[in-house]
């Protein structure tokens, strides 16, 4: 039996989570910054070959703002949300 080598990824699942800040441009004129967090989950499909291939998601959850004292309301803040699937290939 061949002694089979596969690649550093393969069969692998990995979970991660980043922090940010968010900056809104609008008619607004002052700045307001707010925060975002995301979770990623990614898989790597078993394979004996050099090249690879994976699925990647990620969940985002924050709020965006900004604020104007001549405006109404003179301060906003909205609600971010996205899901984001993909899928790539290693080589």
């Amino acid at each position: 039996m061949k002694n089979v080598k596969h690649h550093a990824f393969s069969g692998t699942l990995m979970f991660g989570a980043e922090a940010g800040v968010t900056l809104g441009y609008t008619d607004y004129s002052d700045n307001r910054p707010d925060v975002v967090g995301r979770g990623v989950v990614e898989y790597f499909f078993p394979t004996s070959s050099i090249g690879g291939f994976g699925i990647k998601g990620f969940l985002s959850s924050g709020y965006v703002g900004r604020k104007d004292e001549y405006k109404t309301p003179k301060v906003f803040r909205s609600d971010l949300l996205n899901l984001h699937l993909h899928r790539y290939q290693l080589v």
